[in-house]
């Protein structure tokens, strides 16, 4: 990355210019996503050049041996595995549904990225599927000593039925039974962050998403 390191507080502004200047050479909208505790000067920096805060999120970590498991649901897991095309289509269309938004799954989107992962390990997603219908998904992305739980959606019909937590477990207590690597989480509500707290994950800072609008994206 361009940006400074931990700690730096000063020459945001040259590093800022080259980052966007990268965003804009690939033709995307600049977006930026950090820790403020790690980065205290930052946001400060970022908006004095323009650069709008989205939303702030709370980061939210837990550690192996603190899953606190919920009481089973009829939710059904389908795993997605690697070279399952049509696996990868039901799960965009998932999560497009449950996020109300289009998920990109062209040559430049989310779907050769997630193909990717899958394909390396460094990803694990599965659908939750109750009466053989899909109704929610997740994915854990996994490198460099932790695991990143996110895309958690659940599709409007089958929510607060508990579906979303249910998989969540599972998907956490399998990473535990491979891996003892911590997994963390960037939760934007107080209802998000209430799911994940029942689930045993603890609020550890916050996360600031930052993005320029105007470029295309996706």
């Amino acid at each position: 990355s361009p940006l400074a390191p931990r700690g730096e507080t000063s020459g945001w502004a040259a590093s800022i210019d080259q980052l966007a200047g990268y965003f804009a050479a690939h033709g995307r909208a600049l977006r930026l996503e950090f820790f403020h505790e790690l980065h205290p000067s930052l946001a400060t920096a970022l908006e004095s050049a323009g650069i709008g805060l989205d939303k702030p999120a709370s980061a939210m970590a837990l550690a192996p041996g603190e899953l606190r498991v919920p009481q089973p649901t009829a939710l059904t897991l389908s795993p997605l595995t690697p070279g399952n095309a049509i696996g990868v289509r039901r799960f965009l269309a998932v999560q497009s549904e449950a996020f109300g938004v289009r998920i990109d799954s062209g040559p430049t989107g989310w779907r050769p990225i997630l193909e990717a992962g899958l394909a390396d390990n460094t990803m694990v997603a599965a659908i939750g599927e109750v009466g053989g219908h899909a109704c929610c998904g997740a994915v854990l992305m996994i490198g460099g000593g932790a695991a990143e739980l996110a895309g958690v959606g659940t599709l409007p019909a089958y929510r607060r039925h508990g579906y979303a937590a249910d998989l969540c477990a599972r998907l956490l207590t399998g990473h535990f039974d491979r891996s003892a690597d911590p997994v963390w989480l960037s939760a934007d509500d107080d209802i998000a962050a209430g799911l994940y707290g029942e689930l045993g994950f603890e609020t550890v800072g916050t996360q600031l998403n930052y993005g320029r609008r105007g470029a295309k994206v996706g």
